[in-house]
């Protein structure tokens, strides 16, 4: 239990990516009160800044005996302040301790990297997001997509026979005029 390593017949941190209650049990006879590091993914600090924020940073446990990547490290860091704040219980002479600590430590990384107070560049919000730049897009457009069913109007039987009129004309007796209608059907007859 020195390494906090745990396994399990059943394999559901391989299978799954999260402990069983088997695990759980065994770290609290063992007397583990918080979660080893290996055992967190990286899908549960998704809200990291939330969790920042809420001052509830101290269940996870830190393993000193990896390399540690840099984005792992200054999530360490972002543990070690929010735990001096979470001790400090609103102490107003331990705050302001804290405060003049994190300013001399500030002006000592200042004079280190011997950088100005700048606004943030294109590089340091790509280090802070952790994601880069895509250089070419390779997303375009979406094909112009036409509506359901039919594109047109459908044209019924009659305003096909109206339309598609292939007849002579026929010169009404009564009305004296060249039209669809004879002397019997004149609409001028009485």
């Amino acid at each position: 239990m020195d390494t906090n390593n745990i396994e399990c017949s059943g394999k559901l941190f391989t299978r799954a990516g999260y402990l069983c209650s088997h695990a759980f049990f065994c770290l609290g006879i063992c007397g583990i009160k918080l979660i080893p590091r290996q055992y967190v993914c990286n899908r549960w600090l998704k809200n990291a800044i939330e969790r920042f924020s809420t001052l509830e940073l101290g269940e996870i446990a830190d393993s000193g005996t990896i390399q540690l990547s840099r984005h792992v490290k200054s999530q360490d860091c972002w543990f070690e302040f929010q735990g001096c704040l979470s001790d400090a219980s609103g102490n107003p002479e331990i705050l302001e301790y804290i405060k003049n600590g994190l300013s001399s430590m500030r002006k000592h990384i200042t004079v280190t990297m011997k950088k100005l107070k700048t606004r943030l560049n294109s590089e340091q919000i790509e280090e802070l997001i952790d994601s880069r730049v895509v250089e070419e897009v390779t997303i375009q457009n979406p094909n112009k997509s036409n509506n359901k069913g039919s594109n047109k109007r459908i044209v019924s039987g009659g305003e096909k026979s109206i339309g598609c009129n292939k007849r002579k004309k026929r010169k009404c007796t009564t009305c004296k005029e060249y039209a669809f209608h004879d002397s019997r059907t004149c609409p001028e007859k009485n």
